[in-house]
């Protein structure tokens, strides 16, 4: 029999984004509660975090949900899949804030957008938003240097 370790070998700070997830994708379909076990899985360190995502990206399309609601679920499941790999390597806490940070500017970014895609085309559009994602990025990441 084996003992588990304290303090266990992982940080489950994960949980309360990958709980809020779960909370807006039960609030788009209650089915969406078939995703549990990729939700377990990848909270216990396994890499189903991207199946995960996937699965909760396609729920989100099939449904046809959009605007804020989609926004924010679509962080939520991005912010769990990537803190729960923060929590495998143990970072520290700076590290969840800028990840935190980083993914939540999308909401911003996606009401400064809005009404540009009703003035360009989606091409144009499409440019804006990588370049505004670019620059985003390069703050992060100089920030987080």
């Amino acid at each position: 029999m084996r003992i588990p370790k304290f303090p266990p070998s992982r940080n489950f700070y994960s949980i309360i984004p990958v709980a809020i997830s779960l909370l807006l994708l039960y609030w788009v379909d209650p089915r969406s509660l078939y995703l549990l076990p990729l939700v377990v899985a990848m909270l216990l360190g396994c890499s189903f975090g991207t199946l995960y995502f996937v699965a909760a990206s396609f729920l989100l399309v099939y449904h046809r949900v959009g605007g804020l609601l989609g926004i924010l679920t679509v962080a939520m499941v991005f912010l769990g899949v990537v803190t729960s790999r923060l929590d495998g390597e143990r970072a520290p806490l700076s590290d969840y804030m800028v990840v935190t940070v980083a993914i939540m500017l999308s909401v911003p970014t996606y009401y400064i957008l809005l009404p540009v895609s009703y003035v360009f085309s989606g091409f144009e559009a499409t440019l804006l938003a990588v370049a505004l994602f670019a620059s985003l990025y390069l703050f992060i990441k100089a920030v987080s240097s």
